[in-house]
C-alpha cells in the first residue's frame, strides 16, 4: 500500500487493505440469502426503491420546467379547461359520426339463448370410455366436470341423427 492510500485509507477515504478471508465474510453477510432479522409483516412492508415515481405537477411556473401551457401546446380544443378538452368518442368535429352514417339493421333478441351443443355419438362414447357413469342421471354438471362440454351457458342441446 502506497502512503497516499495509506493516509485516504485514515480518514475513510480508500478502502483499507483487507485480508482474503474477512473479504470473504463481509461478500457473505452481504449477500446471503437468510432471513431477515425482522419478521415481515404489514406493519414494515415498504415499496421498493425507485418504485414509485411522483407524478409531475404541470402549470406551476416556468421555473417547473411544466409551466406557461402545462404541455397543452398552444390554443385549440385540446388546450383548453373544463369537460371541453377532450371531445366525445366519436367526435368528427361537427361532421355527422359514422356511426350514425350507417343504416340501422336488424335487433338484438334480448330472449337468444346459447346452449352448448353435444352430439348423441359423443355422449355414448363417453359412456362407453367410463368417463361418465350411465347408471346414475347425468346432469350438466357431470357432463362439464366430465369435460364432454366444455362450458354451460344457458344449457346443453342434445344432436342425434
Amino acid at each position: 500500500m502506497t502512503r497516499l492510500a495509506a493516509r485516504l485509507s485514515g480518514l475513510g477515504l480508500y478502502p483499507a487493505r483487507t485480508t482474503l478471508s474477512s473479504t470473504t465474510a463481509s461478500l457473505t453477510a452481504r449477500y446471503s440469502t437468510a432471513a431477515p432479522a425482522s419478521q415481515v409483516d404489514l406493519s414494515n412492508l415498504n415499496d421498493n426503491p425507485g418504485s414509485k415515481s411522483q407524478r409531475i405537477r404541470v402549470g406551476r411556473g416556468q421555473g417547473s420546467g411544466k409551466g406557461h401551457t402545462a404541455a397543452r401546446g398552444h390554443k385549440g380544443q385540446k388546450a383548453r379547461a373544463g369537460n371541453g378538452g377532450q371531445p366525445k368518442p366519436g367526435f368528427e368535429g361537427g361532421q355527422t359520426r359514422l356511426i350514425d352514417r350507417l343504416p340501422k339493421r336488424g335487433f338484438k333478441n334480448s330472449e337468444h339463448k346459447d346452449f352448448q351443443p353435444l352430439n348423441l355419438d359423443r355422449l355414448q362414447f363417453w359412456i362407453e370410455s367410463g368417463r361418465i357413469d350411465a347408471t346414475q342421471p347425468i346432469t350438466m354438471k357431470h357432463l362439464l366436470d366430465s369435460r364432454c362440454i366444455h362450458k354451460i351457458e344457458d344449457g346443453v342441446k342434445l344432436l342425434g341423427d
